[in-house]
Formats: C-alpha cells, sequence, structure tokens
C-alpha cells in the first residue's frame, strides 16, 4: 500500500492522506482521508472520501486546474496518480463515504480551549 500526504503542513488548515494501492486504483477508485478546516474556530474536519478515476473525466479535470500532459513529464506513477487523485477531488468526481451509520466524517476540537469530553473514552483530544 502506497499513501501519498499532500496539502498544508498543518493538517488542521488541510492535507489529504492518499491510497494509491494498485487494486483500488485498478478497480476504478481512490480513498482519500482529508482534513480541512472548520468554520468554528479550534476545529477541523477529518472526512473519508472515495475518489472516481474514470478516464474520460481526468483530461477534464486535469484542465479544470490548469494542467495538460507535460505535468506528468518525469513523476513517478504515485506521482502521476496523487495529480490525478487531486485534480479529480477539485473538479469533484468524488463520492463522500455512504455507508450511514457509520461515522465518515468527523470534526475534532483541535483548540486547547475546548474542554474534554465527559466521557474520556471518547474525547477528540
Amino acid at each position: 500500500m502506497t499513501i501519498i500526504r499532500t496539502g498544508d503542513i498543518s493538517a488542521e488548515h488541510g492535507a489529504n492522506w492518499i491510497n494509491l494501492d494498485d487494486y483500488d486504483w485498478s478497480n476504478g477508485y481512490v480513498d482519500v482521508i482529508r482534513t480541512g478546516e472548520w468554520p468554528e474556530e479550534g476545529h477541523t474536519l477529518v472526512e473519508h472520501i472515495t475518489v472516481l478515476i474514470d478516464g474520460p473525466k481526468i483530461r477534464d479535470a486535469l484542465k479544470c486546474c490548469g494542467y495538460d500532459s507535460s505535468i506528468f513529464r518525469g513523476c513517478t506513477r504515485e506521482q502521476k496518480r496523487a495529480i490525478i487523485t487531486e485534480a479529480l477531488m477539485a473538479y469533484g468526481h468524488y463520492d463522500p463515504a455512504n455507508d450511514f451509520p457509520d461515522h465518515h466524517c468527523e470534526v475534532l476540537h483541535t483548540d486547547s480551549f475546548y474542554p474534554r469530553s465527559e466521557n474520556a473514552d471518547k474525547s477528540v483530544h
């Protein structure tokens, strides 16, 4: 399994962990855990999404990001896959995990100002 991290150096400001597993890629999808800022200060969104690797959409997604095929010159296979995945995410070609009621999205308290949960086992600190 190959996982590539992209995004901000501080995960609370936005980062992606892209699973570039050969089996998943060959079956047309990539699992991504992404984090991002939440509107409330001191909170971070963490969610699991599935990016759909759809050949016809790749060209449109790359174009949407201002890329053409020259972006891949000198890239490893994993780097190419990461670029494609990032472009497809920007293009909106992904599904949020939809196995409700399983939790695939959480908002974490990332600021020490917020008190710990009453149930320490479920504290998000």
